[in-house]
């Protein structure tokens, strides 16, 4: 017999979103003290003990609350952000659900002391796992005071998956930093199982707080804007990059969030100066007008959508490329070279009655996928600024500054259009070329070049790949072994019927080693026929010399994406 379909009691909905809310001790600290800011709060100072896990308080000077909107706040959907389904699109404060504080208190022993500013007393809400409030009146100052204990006590599942002690702890350490770095013009303590670990006083502008969070005084300060879209970075050198985007933090519209295509943006504007998978320390802020992005599509608030996404990573390497491959200097942060005093508040997120005209198709070409009005800008040569950067592709890195001309005169990336098509613009017209062939001609141009060197660089194994053959395809690899050697490959037989591979070429390291033995022994005949007398001068050129294999080496969907090429330079593209 199926069971009856009943509504969930709010201690059991309360526990449901707290699995989404609540993930650990650290968002219970982003919480809390995003409502503090939320509350209009000037200091906020964050207590933990044993990680958070056994106490963590966060005290605020903000303008606290009444008994009823203290008691409204224990309840799911009860917030002060929004009224209507309009202000989901435009959204200025941190939080806007309703579902923090009721989520914390069902996981949790939770106590709210509170007081709004000319109230003569204030209130004491108690909750233990989600139960009924005690209510009492009670002494305090002005604001807002939140104990949390004995994290997850009523969830011992949740609770055992908890990391150590330090580890809990570091995450708290990280989302304090980003509140501070989001919010210069408040006061942010944490304090540690008693003790005071850090503090940083109100700063009077963004590159001050940026460089006492980071504890560096040194960074490039990148500036600009592509429309509505506002950049302001502040980033290190090249030579002070992390492997992985942990030290790069992205804040949107005072928000931090996790964005890849923000961070690689970033990565790619430093061009050769970085590594594949290094990116700088450093913050990114980004401002825009709130109808043109989403902060509605993350439990957690942790990620956003944009109206545009193209146009916004577009915007974020042009200015940063410009910062980093013109003369910008490396400047101390607190110089006066930093941006102006940071009025308080919400001063660096786009009002919401900004008025801005609608996002167009255009074909400038510092925007090649979205233009953004800015009809007020100067051109480069009148402003004496420098040129524009190229535009940046996540799936195709362009030859910055590099002329070019393709089939009938210059050819302009101005967008994607499905899986691996890129669209072309140039002369008027429009053509679409696929990525995959973009990368195939690539790989056959670096391959090209490295055999007009004299040979493709080889990188050993550490482990032979070692292949059974027929005796006839060993004597084989025994003969083309030195033909192999020119193309990167180390090949020797191994025996009556076998064959190893020692090295492989440096530009296929991506692709499995197994892979390309299997693809050396598939085309064995080819290097064979190279050693042919009867095969002309011409054939026998660098360029030419082996157009069966690399033909099919630039038609293997694994080798093609596996290859590590220069890059694509698609303004060169013959359609």
């Amino acid at each position: 017999m199926s069971r009856p379909v009943v509504q969930l009691p709010a201690k059991v909905a309360n526990q449901i979103a707290a699995g989404e809310v609540v993930a650990r001790p650290a968002s219970v600290v982003k919480e809390l003290v995003e409502n503090a800011l939320d509350a209009g709060a000037t200091r906020v100072v964050v207590s933990i003990e044993g990680g958070g896990a056994q106490r963590i308080t966060v005290v605020d000077d903000g303008h606290g609350m009444s008994e009823a909107d203290a008691r409204l706040a224990l309840l799911r959907h009860a917030t002060s952000k929004i009224r209507q389904v309009d202000d989901l699109t435009a959204i200025e404060t941190f939080g806007f659900r309703g579902e923090a504080l009721p989520s914390i208190a069902s996981v949790s022993r939770l106590t709210l002391r509170t007081r709004a500013a000319g109230e003569e007393a204030g209130v004491e809400l108690k909750v233990v796992g989600g139960g009924p409030p005690e209510v009492a009146p009670c002494g305090t100052a002005p604001g807002t005071t939140v104990d949390v204990g004995d994290l997850f006590f009523n969830v011992p599942a949740r609770k055992k998956f908890l990391r150590a002690t330090s580890t809990e702890s570091a995450h708290v350490t990280g989302v304090v930093r980003e509140i501070a770095l989001s919010r210069p013009d408040v006061q942010i303590e944490l304090v540690r199982d008693g003790r005071r670990k850090l503090r940083w006083l109100s700063a009077p502008s963004r590159a001050e707080r940026v460089a006492a969070v980071l504890g560096d005084d040194a960074l490039i300060v990148a500036q600009g804007e592509r429309g509505p879209v506002v950049v302001d970075a502040y980033l290190s050198s090249a030579d002070r990059a992390r492997t992985g985007a942990g030290g790069l933090h992205l804040f949107v519209c005072g928000r931090p969030v996790r964005d890849r295509a923000l961070a690689r943006a970033v990565a790619a504007a430093y061009g050769d100066q970085l590594d594949k998978g290094r990116y700088p320390v450093g913050a990114l802020f980004i401002s825009m007008p709130l109808d043109l992005v989403d902060v509605n599509v993350h439990p957690q608030k942790a990620e956003v959508r944009f109206a545009h996404a193209r146009a916004v990573t577009d915007a974020v390497y042009s200015v940063v490329s410009r910062a980093i491959h013109t003369d910008t200097t490396v400047v101390p942060a607190s110089s006066s070279n930093s941006p102006s005093k940071t009025s308080p508040a919400k001063s660096w997120t786009t009002p919401r009655d900004t008025a801005v005209e609608p996002w167009t198709w255009s074909a400038e070409p510092s925007m090649p996928s979205t233009s953004m009005p800015n009809a007020s800008t100067p051109s480069a040569a009148a402003s004496g600024e420098p040129p524009t950067p190229p535009p940046y592709h996540p799936s195709a890195r362009v030859a910055p500054n590099e002329p070019a001309r393709g089939h009938d005169g210059p050819w302009r990336p101005v967008g994607e259009v499905g899986e691996g098509l890129a669209v072309l613009e140039g002369d008027g017209e429009l053509v679409i070329v696929s990525l995959r062939r973009a990368r195939a001609a690539a790989l056959r141009r670096d391959v090209a070049a490295s055999l007009d060197r004299g040979g493709l660089v080889s990188q050993r194994l550490l482990f032979p790949v070692v292949r059974d053959v027929t005796g006839e395809h060993a004597a084989l690899a025994e003969r083309v072994a030195p033909e192999a050697t020119r193309l990167g490959f180390d090949l020797r037989r191994a025996g009556p019927r076998a064959i190893a591979v020692h090295a492989v070429p440096r530009l296929l390291t991506a692709v499995a080693p197994d892979a390309l033995a299997e693809l050396l022994q598939a085309h064995l005949g080819d290097l064979d026929a190279l050693l042919d007398p009867m095969i002309s001068r011409a054939a026998r050129h660098p360029r030419h010399a082996d157009p069966g294999l690399l033909q099919r080496l630039s038609s293997d969907d694994a080798l093609v994406e596996g290859a590590v090429v220069a890059r694509v330079d698609l303004t060169r593209i013959d359609p």
